[in-house]
C-alpha cells in the first residue's frame, strides 16, 4: 500500500511522480469534457436565439393619439402657420392676473366663491387662460401673436357641454392697425380649415371686461345643418368661441399705449372644439370621455340613456375621477383646504353618486386604470404614477364609506321634514354639511329633491 512506500524512502520520487501524472492527465480529460460542455450549450443557445434579419420588425403599440391632442395639434399648427407662438403658464395664478389685469371688477360674478376655485383670498386655479395674455404682453417685445391653450377650473355643474375641469384655447395678436376686421378673417379662416370650406359663422355683438367691443362666434349645426335639434338646443348654431378687441385698459395696465398699439384676442373650450369636430352630441361622447363611462357602467351595472338620474351620476363620476386623477398626478392630496379641500369634494361627490346608483363597496380606484390608458399618451406622467394614484383614491373611498352612510340618514330625515313642511329647498348649517362633508349640492333644489 502507499503507507508501505512511505516506508521505503528510495521508492517515494517515483510514486509521486507517478500520481502527479495520473492528476495532471485527470485534470486534462476534464477540462476537455467542461469544453466540450460548454460548447454544445453555446451551439444548442445559438440555435434558439437564431434571428432572420431579412424578417420585417413587428409594429409596437404605444396606444393611440388622445382625440383632444388631434384637434389641439391641428389647431395649433394652423396658427403657427399663420405665424404665432405657443404660450404657457402657471394653472394656479394670482387674482391679479386672473382678474385685476383683465379689467374684471371686484363685484364680478366670475369672481364669486360660487363660480372660482380659490386657494387663498389671492391664488386662485386659473379660470381662463387669459392670464398668459398678460404675461405675454408684460415680458414680450411688441408685435405679439401668441396662441395658448391650457387646463382651467371652474365651479360649472357637470351637463353635455360643462366641466369643473376642462381646456381652453386663446389667442392673441397685438400690432399697429389691428382692427376688428383682422379678428373676423382670422377666426373665418381658422374655422374654415377645421371643418370645411363651407362652414357657415355668424358673429353677435357680446359684452367681455376685457375686450370692446366684444363679439360671440358661432357656427352652424354640425348635426341640423341650422334646422335645430338637441345637440344645439333647437337654436341651429353652437357658440363656439367669445373674441373682441383687447381694451385699451388692459393695453395700458401692461404698459402698451392704447393710441399707437391696437390688439384682437379669443378664447375657447378645447372640449366643445372636439364634440364639433368629431360630430357628437356632448363632451361624453369623445372617444376618451366615453370609454371611462363605459368603464363606470361596467362597474355600477347603470347604463346611460337609461334615465335622466343615471346619466348625470354617470357624468359626475366620470368627470370627477377625471379630474381627480390628474390632480393626484400634480401632487395634491385630499385635505380640508386648499386644492386638497376641492379634491376631497370631487372624490366624495362621486362616491356619493356611486351609492345613488346602487354601488356600496369602493369602486373609484377601479376606473384609475381606464383614465390613464386613455390619457397617457397626453400626460405619461400618468402612467408612471398610477399605483400612487389608485393608493390615494381608494384610502379616501375607504375613510368616505365610514361617514357616507350617516350623511344619506341625515339628507332622508331632512327631506322628510321638508316635504312635511311644504318646503321643496335645504338651506342654512344642515344644507351646508351635507355639501362639505357629504358631496351634496349645496342648494338642493326642487327639481334635485325630486331626482
Amino acid at each position: 500500500g502507499l503507507g508501505d512506500v512511505y516506508k521505503r524512502q528510495e521508492e517515494r520520487p517515483v510514486v509521486g511522480q507517478l500520481i502527479n501524472d495520473v492528476r495532471a492527465e485527470i485534470e486534462t480529460i476534464i477540462d476537455k469534457q467542461k469544453k466540450l460542455i460548454e460548447q454544445a450549450a453555446l451551439e444548442k443557445k445559438l440555435e434558439a436565439e437564431t434571428i432572420d434579419v431579412t424578417l420585417p420588425g413587428e409594429d409596437v403599440v404605444i396606444g393611440k393619439k388622445h382625440p383632444l391632442n388631434i384637434v389641439l395639434d391641428e389647431f395649433k399648427e394652423i396658427f403657427l402657420g399663420m405665424g404665432f407662438s405657443i404660450a404657457e403658464g402657471p394653472e394656479v395664478e394670482l387674482d391679479h392676473y386672473n382678474f385685476e389685469a383683465l379689467n374684471i371688477p371686484k363685484d364680478h360674478p366670475a369672481r364669486d366663491t360660487q363660480d372660482t376655485f380659490y386657494i387663498s383670498d389671492n391664488v386662485v386655479l386659473r379660470t381662463q387662460t387669459s392670464p398668459m395674455q398678460i404675461h405675454a404682453m408684460e415680458t414680450r417685445e411688441l408685435p405679439i401673436r401668441i396662441l395658448a391653450p391650457g387646463r382651467v377650473y371652474r365651479k360649472d355643474e357637470v351637463d353635455a357641454t360643462h366641466s369643473p375641469m376642462f381646456h381652453q384655447i386663446e389667442g392673441m395678436a397685438i400690432d399697429k392697425g389691428i382692427t376688428m376686421a383682422d379678428l373676423k378673417g382670422t377666426l373665418n379662416e381658422v374655422v374654415r380649415q377645421l371643418y370645411g370650406e363651407h362652414t357657415v359663422t355668424r358673429f353677435r355683438p357680446h359684452h367681455f371686461p376685457f375686450t370692446e367691443p366684444s363679439c360671440e362666434m358661432d357656427i352652424q349645426c354640425h348635426k341640423c345643418h341650422g334646422a335645430g335639434c338637441p345637440t344645439c338646443k333647437g337654436e341651429g348654431w353652437i357658440e363656439v368661441l367669445g373674441a373682441g378687441m383687447i381694451h385699451p385698459k388692459v393695453l395700458e395696465g401692461c404698459g402698451i399705449d392704447s393710441t399707437v398699439y391696437s390688439g384682437w384676442a379669443f378664447g375657447m373650450g378645447l372640449e366643445r372644439l372636439a364634440v364639433v369636430c368629431q360630430g357628437v352630441d356632448s363632451l361624453f361622447d369623445v372617444d376618451t370621455v366615453m370609454h371611462i363611462t363605459n368603464k363606470v357602467s361596467e362597474i355600477t351595472g347603470a347604463h346611460y340613456g337609461e334615465s335622466n338620474a343615471r346619466d348625470v351620476s354617470l357624468r359626475i363620476i366620470t368627470d370627477h375621477i377625471r379630474s381627480a386623477s390628474f390632480m393626484i398626478c400634480d401632487g395634491v392630496l385630499p385635505s380640508n383646504e386648499g386644492r386638497g379641500y376641492v379634491l376631497r369634494r370631487l372624490l366624495r361627490r362621486a362616491a356619493r353618486h356611486g351609492k345613488l346608483l346602487g354601488v356600496n363597496e369602493p369602486f373609484l380606484y377601479q376606473v384609475v386604470d381606464t383614465v390613464i390608458h386613455e390619457n397617457e399618451c397626453q400626460y405619461p406622467e400618468l402612467r408612471e404614477k398610477q399605483s400612487y394614484i389608485t393608493r390615494v383614491i381608494r384610502t379616501e373611498e375607504e375613510n368616505f364609506a365610514k361617514t357616507i352612510d350617516g350623511g344619506m340618514k341625515i339628507f332622508a330625515d331632512l327631506l322628510a321634514e321638508h316635504k312635511a313642511k311644504g318646503e321643496m329647498q335645504f338651506s342654512g348649517k344642515d344644507a351646508f354639511k351635507l355639501y362639505d362633508t357629504y358631496g351634496f349640492p349645496v342648494d338642493l333644489t326642487e327639481e334635485m329633491v325630486q331626482d
